[in-house]
């Protein structure tokens, strides 16, 4: 029997089973709870968390909670305060979920539903990396560790939570909900898997193909092979973006081309903005064997001339935004990077074929000169002061 049949049977007999009854319920103790403590069940749908349905838990923990039974499989959270179980409902299962606060998020334990156990398994792992990621930071923040050395752990971490989640629970099982639910996971914020890059679009499309073929009327089916058809349509045009690199006399007839990106803190830093300020725009890439060195001569003429009226600004064609968050979070200049959904348009705009590369911007937002090396930009950083 196929694995597609398999499928099939086991929804047919679950509908089979369910007929009389068009909810789910879930149930348990959790252990620390204060008197009056609420208990929340939350729907986590494509448009946000919703509500439905919430109880105080009894004297000794215990709970009782109930929502309606989805038409294929869909994801919800238990939350008491501000602690989150996520956990997947199939269809009218009675799930048992118990646990004990505080640090609830970790330590609880599910049964009535085999892929809220692999969820389980794949929250820890991510809650693990997540720890990893923060005591890095923090450690770079008091000065006990080199910022590089931790980006480069950061970035290992991250790889290898990757490697895992691709081998072990997507492409090991691309049918079940809980791929689905490894595949959009965020480390610190961030989406774990790139539906508009080259290395992770093949995870969208083996997931996609799945819920297209199992339970294609379902929203998230719908969701996940739009999605994943605006990814690769996405990767398509930087393709033919790269390809056609914009003549350098161009750019020197134009003046500065407009760069708009979010810095290290989110906040969206525009280049023209920078007018009234001599600017060194530089393309690199932080996890570079030459970015030590680069960054070290860029902070030379910062502090030299800052006071006087030089901005850098730094774009970074690092792919890992984790690893150049990290390196970048001690550098006092604007850091931004190539956004993800289209890497390495930016600098083909400015025509950059190696790495790195700068330009020097007047103060009227005049493209002056373009430099592969240090002295030459040293150079003509100085005749501007």
């Amino acid at each position: 029997m196929t694995q597609k049949a398999i499928l099939l049977l086991t929804t047919i007999l679950a509908l089979a089973s369910c007929r009389g009854r068009d909810t789910f319920s879930v149930s348990g103790t959790l252990e620390g709870t204060g008197e009056g403590q609420m208990v929340y069940l939350e729907h986590e749908s494509l448009e946000g968390i919703v509500p439905l349905d919430s109880a105080e838990a009894a004297s000794d923990g215990s709970y009782s909670l109930s929502g309606p039974a989805p038409g294929a499989p869909d994801f919800y959270r238990l939350r008491v305060g501000d602690e989150i179980v996520h956990f997947c409902i199939d269809s009218c299962e009675q799930i048992s979920l118990s646990g004990k606060l505080p640090g609830l998020s970790t330590n609880y334990s599910v049964e009535g539903n085999k892929d809220s156990r692999k969820i389980r398994e794949i929250a820890l792992k991510q809650a693990a990396v997540q720890s990893a990621i923060a005591s890095l930071s923090a450690a770079v923040r008091s000065g006990r560790m080199d910022a590089r050395a931790a980006a480069d752990s950061v970035r290992r971490t991250v790889l290898r939570h990757k490697e895992d989640m691709r081998l072990n629970y997507i492409f090991a099982a691309p049918q079940k909900p809980y791929a689905y639910f490894a595949l959009f996971q965020q480390i610190d914020g961030i989406l774990l898997f790139n539906v508009d890059s080259e290395a992770d679009i093949n995870l969208f499309q083996a997931v996609g193909t799945c819920w297209d073929t199992f339970w294609p009327q379902s929203l998230r089916a719908q969701n996940l092979h739009n999605y994943t058809i605006k990814g690769l349509q996405g990767i398509r045009i930087v393709q033919a973006r790269q390809q056609q690199r914009v003549p350098t006399e161009k750019i020197q007839e134009s003046g500065v081309i407009e760069i708009s990106l979010p810095d290290k803190r989110g906040t969206t830093q525009s280049l023209q903005a920078q007018k009234g300020k001599v600017v060194i725009l530089d393309f690199t890439m932080q996890g570079a064997d030459f970015s030590p060195a680069h960054n070290l001569f860029l902070r030379e003429l910062y502090n030299r001339y800052h006071g006087q009226g030089l901005e850098i600004y730094q774009v970074s064609e690092d792919e890992d935004r984790h690893y150049w968050r990290t390196v970048t979070d001690a550098l006092p200049w604007i850091c931004v990077q190539e956004d993800n959904s289209a890497p390495g348009a930016v600098a083909a705009t400015y025509n950059v074929g190696t790495l790195p590369t700068a330009f020097l911007i007047s103060r009227d937002n005049e493209l002056l000169t373009r430099h592969t090396d240090h002295e030459s930009l040293r150079k003509a950083v100085e005749k501007q002061f």
